[in-house]
């Protein structure tokens, strides 16, 4: 799992890489229609691929830990941390998926696009958030015997949600 999230985290990069081609990080006056248009689909990959390798990445440390606990409370806890990525990540797709018909409204001004209220979106994004960032294992990053980087990885990695939504200034 930690592989395929480092693959995803490298996918993300390159989509980033042809989404500041396109206008990504600069202000909209100086880009195009059609690069905004391209700048808004590349957010949307990058979107879809980061939310799963933040998921895969927590699940995966869950997962090494699971045959290191001894006590079948934390064993219910690593599970239950399990269970809260699984169930926000299919949150997110269904908000990525079922947002705007056409889906294409979701990266282009389609005329005929009918979308959900953004109050939905931000109350799901910080509730998701919030639940995430809270079911990290805090048992982990003060027992462990790690380095203190490696302990705190998960905490640096989970903490970029906000950067992207906030990329392309209106």
């Amino acid at each position: 799992m930690t592989m395929s999230s480092q693959i995803l985290c490298f996918a993300t990069y390159l989509v980033g890489i042809v989404n500041s081609r396109h206008g990504w990080g600069h202000l909209s006056a100086y880009v195009s229609s059609e690069d905004r248009r391209i700048a808004f689909k590349c957010l949307f990959i990058q979107q879809l691929f980061w939310v799963l390798a933040t998921a895969l990445m927590r699940i995966s440390v869950a997962c090494s830990l699971l045959p290191l606990s001894t006590r079948t409370a934390w064993k219910w806890a690593l599970w239950a941390i399990i269970a809260v990525q699984t169930l926000t990540y299919i949150g997110h797709m269904v908000f990525a998926f079922g947002n705007c018909r056409p889906m294409s409204g979701a990266w282009d001004r389609v005329p005929s696009s009918r979308c959900w209220d953004r109050k939905y979106l931000y109350a799901y994004g910080w509730v998701s958030n919030s639940m995430t960032h809270s079911s990290l294992p805090l048992r982990w990053l003060t027992v462990s015997r790690h380095c203190r980087r490696d302990r705190l990885y998960p905490c640096s990695h989970a903490s970029s949600a906000d950067s992207d939504s906030k990329s392309i200034q209106a």
